[in-house]
This record gives structure tokens, C-alpha cells and sequence, in this order.
């Protein structure tokens, strides 16, 4: 997947967000990424690196849930 892409991507679901919390979440990890110049990658264990590509994957074939699906499913419990 081309850089291009990948943020076309992203723009597309953060574009769908509408939980103020959720934004400043996202905000806050990114300006962090530029102030460290850390790649959170790098910190993951093999475990997490493997559940993140996982779901790459899953959405790339088109198996995805929706953000208020997911919200709805664990308010509920």
C-alpha cells in the first residue's frame, strides 16, 4: 500500500469520527510521535504487532465493524 493511500485511509476514518475524546486520543498520539521521534512500532511486543497486522488484514478483505457498532456491544456488558 502506497503512503498516498495509507493516508487517504486514515483521513477516511478519522474523517468519521465524531467523539471529541476519541479526536483528542488521535491528536495527542500524533503530535507525541513528533515530539519523540519514537516509532510506537518499535515498543510493541510480537504478540500486539501481530493482533495490529491481523486487523489490516481483516479490514483490507473487508471485515470490519463500524465505531458505534463496537460502542454499542460494550455498553451493553
Amino acid at each position: 500500500m502506497t503512503t498516498a493511500k495509507l493516508k487517504a485511509d486514515l483521513f477516511k476514518y478519522i474523517e468519521e469520527i465524531n467523539d471529541k475524546n476519541i479526536l483528542s486520543a488521535l491528536l495527542n498520539l500524533l503530535s507525541s510521535k513528533r515530539k519523540n521521534k519514537k516509532d510506537f512500532w518499535d515498543e510493541l511486543n510480537e504478540k500486539e504487532r501481530n493482533e495490529i497486522l491481523k486487523a489490516i488484514k481483516d479490514l483490507d478483505n473487508g471485515h470490519s465493524y463500524s465505531f458505534h457498532d463496537v460502542a454499542a456491544k460494550y455498553k451493553s456488558k
